[in-house]
């Protein structure tokens, strides 16, 4: 009984380097067919709030909006900031912020972020002691999400600082410059697609 069949070079007696070539282009089909998916980054949305965003007290938690709310099929973002994800995958949410105070005093602006209603473990301070803008880009966010996962970004003035500070558009004084938003959101989705 044979258990193992040795493959042999055709019989038309090839070159060896012919035969190897032969083999190298047969394994890189076996690999590519093994290999069926590909990832690609889907932009889902990109939203902003142009709007001015201040909290009223010290060691409370404001919500972060991005604008009016939109509703998809992957995502939907309300009004407050509240993130759905309406389908399971794989996302990345970037946030940038722009933050600033309206006097002198030193001001600590924390921003947060929670899932599903608890604290998500990100947290990041901006110390301002003047009225100038301070962007922040929070940078990219992994998130794998279960079908009706929420998330939700939040600025507080930290009671260490002075009772100041928020996010504030920019209205550049150029004209035909885009206006800066005081909080924008793009969220991109993990794509599988055959090759």
């Amino acid at each position: 009984m044979r258990l193992i069949e040795q493959e042999v070079a055709p019989t038309e007696n090839p070159s060896l380097s012919e035969w190897l070539a032969r083999k190298i282009i047969s394994a890189n089909a076996a690999i590519s067919s093994i290999l069926e998916l590909n990832h690609k980054d889907q932009i889902i949305t990109s939203e902003a709030s142009y709007s001015t965003q201040n909290n009223t007290v010290v060691d409370s938690k404001k919500s972060i909006s991005f604008g009016p709310g939109v509703s998809g099929d992957n995502i939907s973002i309300n009004a407050t900031g509240l993130i759905t994800f309406n389908i399971p995958g794989s996302y990345s949410i970037r946030v940038v912020l722009n933050c600033s105070i309206s006097g002198a005093a030193a001001s600590h602006l924390l921003i947060t972020v929670d899932t599903n209603g608890s604290a998500a473990g990100i947290s990041i301070v901006n110390s301002m002691d003047s009225s100038i803008y301070y962007p922040v880009d929070l940078g990219i966010i992994p998130f794998k999400a279960a079908k009706g996962d929420t998330m939700q970004f939040f600025q507080i003035r930290d009671s260490s600082g002075a009772n100041d500070g928020g996010l504030y558009p920019f209205p550049p004084a150029l004209i035909g410059i885009a206006e800066i938003p005081s909080a924008r959101i793009e969220i991109t989705k993990t794509k599988m697609e055959t090759l």
